[in-house]
């Protein structure tokens, strides 16, 4: 009787400890970017969390990003995204599929696949300078095939400090971390 227990109150404990987030979600969190286009422009930007919902037990968080709306959450995998309402105003629903975005902690090599078919590598740590600071990062590179790729460097605590983002038929974009609250 007592190995059962056991083992039930040890999978318990192992599947409901979450690992550290890559960065804390939450709402009012915001990250002001420098974004430097080829050819010689540049604008400010800022991503900002505007909302958060609970679904079925999990906290999704809106963010908006580079002008695009995603619901995300953190899990023991990583960062997670929903795949019912990705570009939706309105929150994720019950029963909710989602997919990785940001493994994490990762091993560097280490690749998966959304459900787009764009292929993520973790490529690991790298120190890196932007106008808020020197950060150690975690680079995520995502291979988007024929589309084009985006390259994600991620300071723990802190969220996106730097992003490069060249798409077919359009001028590539880096964007650099000026200011997060």
């Amino acid at each position: 009787m007592r190995i059962p227990l056991i083992l039930a109150i040890g999978f318990w404990f192992a599947t409901s400890v979450n690992a550290t987030p890559l960065f804390e979600l939450r709402v009012g969190a915001s990250w002001t970017y420098e974004v430097d286009v080829k050819g010689g422009t540049s604008y400010t930007l800022v991503n900002h969390i505007d909302d958060k919902h609970i679904v079925d037990g999990t906290v999704w968080y809106r963010l908006v990003e580079f002008d695009e709306i995603f619901w995300i959450t953190n899990t023991s995998q990583g960062q997670m995204e929903a795949l019912s309402s990705m570009t939706s105003e309105m929150p994720p629903s019950s029963g909710v599929e989602m997919q990785l975005i940001f493994k994490f902690p990762a091993e560097p090599g280490e690749q998966w696949t959304t459900v787009d078919g764009d292929v993520i590598t973790y490529r690991g740590k790298h120190r890196t300078t932007v106008p808020a600071g020197s950060f150690s990062c975690h680079i995520y590179f995502i291979d988007m095939e024929e589309e084009g790729y985006s390259e994600f460097c991620i300071a723990e605590g802190i969220g996106v400090i730097y992003n490069i983002f060249e798409l077919k038929g359009y001028p590539k974009e880096v964007a650099k971390l000026v200011d997060y609250q």
